[in-house]
């Protein structure tokens, strides 16, 4: 009848934090809602035997303005979180008197990369930007 294989991934990305100018900023996750400009995740995984290759590719713009009494500012917050990682089973053992039920071991290396920019633009005044990024190894055994 053929394999079927299945996963439970579970993924919950999050932004804490505030953004403030006067009265006009964001507070909670609702917030975030108004002022998402553009966001994707992409996940791309194959597997060959006991080999597994995956990556995942999130993206988020966040974008928001306020008025200070004449000065009308644009605020901003782009974040890019990239990984790519592969696996290899170690063992595999069936579970139960049904066929296809199984428990694994696998062994996980990955790297993650993550990018963050936020900006401030004051319209009349200098434009203030920051920007970090960093690469994370990981490793496992699930």
């Amino acid at each position: 009848m053929g394999v079927h294989d299945s996963s439970v991934c579970v993924d919950r990305a999050g932004i804490t934090g505030n953004q403030t100018i006067g009265d006009k900023g964001t507070s909670n996750e609702n917030d975030l809602l108004d002022v998402l400009d553009f966001a994707f995740m992409i996940n791309f995984q194959a597997q060959k035997n006991k080999w597994t290759l995956f990556s995942d590719i999130n993206y988020v713009d966040l974008l928001t303005d306020a008025e200070v009494g004449p000065i009308k500012v644009d605020m901003g917050i782009k974040g890019a979180f990239v990984e790519l990682g592969g696996m290899y089973r170690l063992a595999n053992r069936p579970v139960g008197n049904k066929e296809g039920r199984s428990l694994s071991v696998d062994v996980l290396a990955a790297g993650r990369y993550i990018t963050l920019e936020g900006n401030i633009d004051f319209q009349r005044l200098p434009d203030l930007e920051r920007s970090t990024n960093g690469l994370i190894p990981l490793s496992a055994v699930v």
